[in-house]
């Protein structure tokens, strides 16, 4: 069984850039985890490839579809995406909740962004989404609320927040012309306790709001 549904924003994005479905149409899922995206994209026709780097998120993701007709159109493998050598192309690629998660630097996302640029064909889509800079994890980060936060457990290399202008500017550095770029908001439940090195305080959930753009951009060169 699945860990959760798809995400609203992948499930328009996808409708909204194959409205006609992804018959005849391939698909990487990057970053699978537990197949939720790889799921979708295989009932709304398309043949494809899920790669992440945790072996279990591929047995999930196995597991979970080996039952379903719609398994033959499915290929898995566990593999480090930045280590890939694909020469296999495809006509659109889902890198969701993973840009932000792999990144040291602004330069390590471009890396990963002309990556996922040239696995795809001449006028191939990609759905991104990227952590803005209105995010509440990036306002606590720089505050460091006067020395509560415990940054090593959350403040973690591979949070990357980004501007509108900067999501725009990454883009085109690498060759894509955006289709859209909206902003959308998650729920996020943080152990407050595990967050704050203040062990006195009693309040062991927070729920927050994550700021995000989902991003669909299209190969232009």
């Amino acid at each position: 069984m699945f860990k959760a549904y798809p995400d609203d924003q992948v499930v328009r994005g996808v409708l909204r850039a194959y409205p006609e479905g992804g018959e005849g149409y391939t698909a990487i899922d990057i970053g699978c985890g537990a197949g939720r995206h790889t799921k979708l994209l295989l009932d709304l026709g398309f043949s494809v490839k899920a790669i992440d780097i945790d072996n279990k998120n591929i047995q999930d993701t196995q597991n979970s579809l080996k039952d379903c007709e719609i398994n033959k159109k499915l290929s898995c493998e566990c593999k480090d995406f930045c280590e890939m050598n694909e020469k296999e192309t495809y006509d659109l690629a889902i890198a969701w909740n993973f840009l932000y998660a792999y990144n040291h630097t602004v330069n390590d996302c471009l890396e990963r962004i002309k990556k996922i640029h040239d696995l795809l064909k001449p006028n191939g889509k990609a759905l991104f989404s990227l952590k803005s800079t209105d995010d509440i994890f990036n306002r606590i980060f720089k505050k460091d609320c006067n020395g509560l936060i415990n940054n090593t457990v959350y403040n973690v290399p591979g949070n990357i927040f980004l501007s509108k202008k900067e999501v725009v500017q990454l883009m085109d550095k690498v060759g894509f012309d955006i289709d859209y770029l909206e902003k959308f908001s998650r729920r996020h439940t943080l152990n407050w306790k595990e967050l704050c090195s203040n062990k006195e305080w009693e309040t062991t959930n927070l729920e927050l709001f994550e700021d995000w753009y989902a991003v669909c951009a299209v190969k232009n060169k």
